[in-house]
């Protein structure tokens, strides 16, 4: 393959005149200079003419591109500054570039990025353990972008290839994070067993390790199990577990998803409060896109139990696919044919739910798919019935949630507030 194919495609994809074509382009000189920089070191990049006009490149991107801006003067600073070539000076920066490109929905583009950093990590042999921690890492960022972008077979041998590198660094935490992702990756393939059975061998494993080893783990593996566990319907048991992850979650953007999630399972569960208010606050308050994007999909579902057109057709234009995994917008497109049909015409819902199982198909979502065939099959047939229009039944919040609910209550309101007092977002529908 050519070096950063996937730049080019992607900027084959993209009109010259365009903001984003500039971003992408910029992006892809840095890897090339990055490239020049494993060779010739920092002095052949600080003497190279062409160095120049890549900073000017950069510096030139609008401020709808801030965050691409910013890393990437930052990696041509570590290529220009940097005292060795060691890629540990310069792997930091490159590696928040992958970041950006994932909280832009790019994930091929992210991709890519990982990849070229954890192969030139595994080019220069023999690595230390401080080499291959990094570039597993790399590996399982690789794969969680890869998953995002459908391709779970390469997910999978990226995940693999983080373990192996987490146990030849002795990083327990590596390997048993990328043995998450595994499990990660058969759920949302719709393999339920499967993720269980990968669930219920690394809780198993962690019970090994002290602690502090698994500090880090434990949130996402309680995430994990949780969404395991809502996809079977088991929504209090499934709320508790994201209970558990979001309390000791120290990472803002994982805690984030959580609350989002908090959010869908406590509506399922009959806690409409505690779901409006964890859902509405991801809104409100988050600056990562793909947790936003999952709290209005979930918002969107709530719309249409709520009867709620207005609401209904507000969030479906806040939906943004391009930021979404495949899983997200699979139930997207679900919920968006409901919609439709509780709000438009039957023809406008069939069309709607012929789109949801091609896209849930393509995906390898199949939950979705099945329900997105069994609502297109009611609706040829010109079955009326509905389930979807039912208002889902209240019940009494468990005790041990009550904390929760009460300072997400507070917590909304105080973002409420300033909501209404800000441009910066748009206007949530109540």
């Amino acid at each position: 393959m050519i070096r950063h194919q996937q730049f080019i495609e992607a900027l084959s994809k993209i009109p010259g005149e365009a903001p984003e074509w500039n971003a992408v382009a910029s992006g892809y000189l840095v890897l090339r200079a990055f490239d020049d920089w494993t060779v010739l070191g920092p002095v052949g990049i600080v003497n190279d003419c062409t160095t120049v006009g890549i900073l000017e490149k950069i510096h030139a991107l609008p401020d709808e591109h801030r965050a691409e801006r910013e890393v990437l003067v930052q990696i041509m600073s570590a290529l220009c500054n940097s005292a060795d070539t060691s890629l540990r000076s310069v792997s930091a920066p490159i590696l928040a570039y992958g970041g950006v490109l994932e909280n832009n929905g790019q994930w091929i583009l992210a991709s890519a990025v990982y990849t070229n950093i954890a192969e030139m990590l595994e080019a220069r042999t023999p690595l230390d353990r401080e080499e291959c921690s990094v570039a597993s890492f790399a590996y399982r960022r690789e794969a969680f972008s890869l998953r995002n972008a459908q391709d779970y077979a390469g997910a999978e041998i990226a995940y693999r290839r983080a373990i192996v590198l987490g146990e030849k660094a002795k990083d327990d935490q590596a390997h048993l994070q990328a043995k998450l992702g595994l499990a990660i990756t058969a759920r949302v393939r719709g393999n339920l067993p499967a993720a269980e059975e990968a669930l219920n061998a690394l809780l198993s494993e962690c019970s090994t390790y002290d602690a502090k080893t698994i500090e880090t783990v434990r949130p996402g593996l309680l995430h994990a199990r949780g969404a395991l566990r809502h996809d079977r319907g088991q929504y209090t048991d499934a709320l508790l577990d994201f209970f558990d992850a979001y309390q000791s979650s120290q990472d803002p953007d994982s805690k984030e998803m959580i609350l989002a999630n908090i959010g869908a399972s406590a509506e399922e569960a009959g806690f409409p409060e505690l779901a409006r208010n964890a859902l509405n606050i991801v809104v409100l308050t988050s600056r990562r896109h793909m947790a936003r994007q999952l709290a209005i999909v979930n918002l969107i579902e709530n719309a249409i139990v709520d009867d709620n057109e207005v609401a209904f057709t507000r969030l479906r234009n806040m939906w943004q696919p391009e930021y979404c995994d495949a899983h997200l917008n699979a139930y997207a497109r679900l919920y968006v044919a409901r919609g439709l049909e509780r709000f438009s015409t039957r023809e406008h819902a069939i069309e709607a739910f012929r789109d949801a199982a091609s896209y849930a198909e393509k995906a390898e979502i199949h939950k979705a798919q099945f329900e997105a065939l069994h609502d297109l099959e009611r609706l040829e047939r010109d079955i009326s019935e509905d389930t979807h229009k039912m208002s889902r039944a209240s019940h009494p919040l468990p005790e041990v949630l009550q904390p929760l609910t009460q300072a997400l209550s507070e917590i909304y309101i105080l973002a409420a507030t300033h909501h209404e007092q800000s441009a910066d977002f748009e206007k949530i529908p109540s």
